[in-house]
């Protein structure tokens, strides 16, 4: 699931990733209220493909770090240029 529209520029979008796809959806809407594009990471394979198709930032819960968000985050670090800044 995903709120994007044309002409978004998608490394300005939010990934999603939470351990509930509940929580994840409660989130999405949450951000579209304020007009922030995202998309619903539905598990790490899905998180990979999105992190190399363009983000702005990350929000996930920390239980899901600990299952390997955490390598994939970075490893998407270490392939950004030195002054590039991810928030997550």
């Amino acid at each position: 699931m995903s709120y994007l529209t044309g002409g978004l520029d998608i490394e300005h979008r939010v990934l999603i990733l939470a351990s509930r796809n509940k929580d994840a959806e409660l989130t999405g809407k949450m951000l579209a209220t304020v007009g922030i594009h995202y998309a619903i990471c539905s598990g790490l394979p899905h998180l990979a493909t999105e992190l190399q198709t363009g983000v702005g930032s990350l929000l996930t819960a920390e239980e899901l770090l600990e299952k390997g968000a955490n390598q994939l985050v970075q490893q998407y670090l270490r392939q950004q240029p030195a002054w590039s800044i991810f928030p997550f």
